[in-house]
């Protein structure tokens, strides 16, 4: 993975998420390059029916007729992120991924407290995303994504 710093490149974007991954539901929230919350943090859970909520939600603000003008990152805990990650690459959508302890610093500055919200943490990472302060991640695909499962056994 490679770190970016490319405000050029999300300033294209026009649609930027952040979604704090969890085992059964994922908060998400949707805001614009600019900085301004389009749609307020909301649960989905970690199934079909979730992203199609998603990908409704997406839809539905009116700027992602492209799902290229669509940024989405996400929170790598544990491998909860993977199956959503593989999902909405093969959607045609940008994932990248933020560091888990920028997330906890970003927020500890922003309201000076430590405590745990998967509501603040989904707009904590959305900032950090707009921001371009993200990894890159190598999602394999095809054969050379068997080749790594066959790997792992």
């Amino acid at each position: 993975m490679e770190t970016r710093t490319n405000l050029n490149e999300v300033g294209k974007k026009k649609l930027v998420l952040g979604i704090d991954v969890a085992l059964k539901n994922h908060w998400a929230a949707i805001g614009d390059n600019k900085g301004q919350e389009m749609v307020k943090p909301f649960q989905f859970s970690n199934n079909a029916e979730g992203m199609s909520l998603l990908e409704g939600m997406i839809k539905q603000t009116g700027r992602a007729e492209d799902k290229g003008d669509v940024i989405i990152g996400m929170e790598p805990t544990g491998i909860y992120w993977k199956p959503m990650g593989h999902y909405l690459r093969e959607a045609g959508y940008r994932v990248v991924l933020i560091n888990p302890s920028h997330t906890h610093k970003t927020k500890e500055l922003e309201d000076n407290s430590q405590t745990k919200n998967d509501r603040k943490d989904s707009r904590v990472i959305q900032t950090l995303t707009r921001e371009g302060k993200y990894l890159e991640p190598t999602i394999l695909r095809g054969i050379y994504g068997g080749l790594r499962r066959l790997g792992q056994v």
